[in-house]
């Protein structure tokens, strides 16, 4: 209901009742199965019918059982909160009053989440937990208000008993956790979906809405400490980056190992300590191999060679600085592509696959090929792999026509 600037949306009693129903079956059945383990691990202990791993499996399913026995529980409180007062969201340009009880005004705020998981798709191995989940009252909407650092503690204590359950706190910071999809009629979901978080925006606060379980986690993760949501996405931006950086040199490693000798990773090794912060690992890959002295990589510019027989030659010298069989290449090898390099890289390909070899394309997205012969074993782990921007293709993916090798 909106009252001039305020939005009023109120608790779906009929909806509320049903959740509470599901979650005290929950929490009962729960017990039972716990129980029957239980009386279950004390008569095969007496009799010693089982083995101890038999005991201890059932001793971790009963702790299991009991664990989740608190989990409904604790979904039970936070529900019980939206029996305090028939309104269960108040929203204003001023704050937030959450069932006529706890009052938070934007000051006090450091930001806000809309999460919505209702129409996410999930998996079918996933459904009948899921199910479950939602019978005993847990919500697939939520709001979470982050709230400034030393506020969640008083707070909480100033509010009554029942709303308690809506806080987390960790040390001196903190914020709240308010189901909506358990509570709501669908109509109103939606409103304070939308309403909590346009108050907040318009207040200068940080809000967004999330439909991802990964975003919504980090966003919440922030919030509880006390931060704007975009502190922790940078955050956690910068660590992936640092991340992706790792395991690209690690991919670049791996390659080097198939694709460079000795003197070649010599060389990569080199060009890492002089340019790594300002080149990606594989153009330093791709100028390693092509290094006069080294030369396992070879390349040709896709408008043609600069000199005849250009691509033959340097997938034969490959061959011979990487200690690999040298193949017989000639243009009488049949060849599917209509690009006259093309067709050079599919004979070379062919001749190589006659000694136990394929050749490998390393794609840095630019208008010249770059290649290198490989074991075919090499070559279907690495195939379909991307990384230190580099992408490695087969010749077919490169330039067309069947792989039929």
């Amino acid at each position: 209901m909106m009252n001039g600037l305020q939005v009023d949306v109120p608790v779906d009693q009929q909806r509320l009742q049903s959740k509470l129903r599901g979650n005290t079956f929950g929490f009962a059945a729960t017990l039972v199965v716990a129980a029957a383990c239980s009386v279950l691990l004390v008569w095969i202990i007496f009799t010693e019918f089982g083995r101890t791993f038999t005991y201890v499996l059932l001793g971790i399913l009963i702790g299991l059982l009991l664990l989740m026995a608190l989990y409904i529980r604790r979904i039970r409180s936070r529900l019980a909160a939206a029996r305090a007062n028939p309104t269960y969201i108040s929203v204003s340009r001023e704050g937030l009053r959450i069932a006529g009880s706890v009052w938070v005004p934007w000051s006090d705020s450091v930001g806000v989440l809309a999460g919505d998981l209702r129409n996410v798709y999930v998996p079918a191995r996933q459904r009948i937990a899921q199910a479950l989940h939602e019978l005993v009252g847990s919500s697939q909407a939520m709001l979470v208000v982050g709230l400034i650092e030393e506020r969640p503690r008083s707070l909480r204590s100033e509010s009554a008993p029942k709303l308690k359950r809506l806080f987390e706190v960790i040390s001196d910071t903190g914020g709240l956790r308010v189901p909506l999809s358990a509570v709501l009629s669908e109509d109103d979901t939606v409103m304070a979906l939308v309403a909590v978080p346009a108050a907040a925006r318009a207040a200068g606060l940080e809000a967004i809405w999330s439909a991802d379980k990964a975003e919504i986690g980090t966003a919440t993760m922030s919030l509880f400490m006390s931060r704007p949501i975009s502190a922790q996405m940078t955050i956690l931006s910068a660590f992936e980056e640092g991340l992706q950086e790792a395991q690209d040199e690690q991919f670049i490693d791996r390659l080097a190992e198939a694709v460079l000798n000795e003197e070649g990773r010599r060389v990569l090794a080199d060009a890492r300590e002089r340019f790594g912060d300002n080149a990606d690992d594989g153009q330093l890959l791709l100028d390693a191999g092509a290094h006069p002295s080294p030369e396992t990589i070879g390349w040709c510019d896709a408008g043609g060679e600069d000199d005849p027989g250009q691509v033959f030659a340097s997938v034969i010298r490959a061959c011979e600085n990487l200690g690999l069989p040298a193949p017989h290449l000639h243009d009488g090898i049949e060849a599917q592509s209509t690009d006259p390099v093309g067709r050079l890289l599919q004979q070379a390909d062919a001749g190589l696959h006659q000694v136990g070899l394929r050749l490998l394309m390393l794609d840095p997205d630019s208008d010249m090929y770059h290649f290198a012969p490989v074991t075919a074993e090499q070559h279907e782990k690495l195939v379909g792999t991307e990384a230190g921007g580099l992408g490695l293709r087969s010749v077919a993916e490169m330039v067309g026509g069947p792989d039929t090798l």
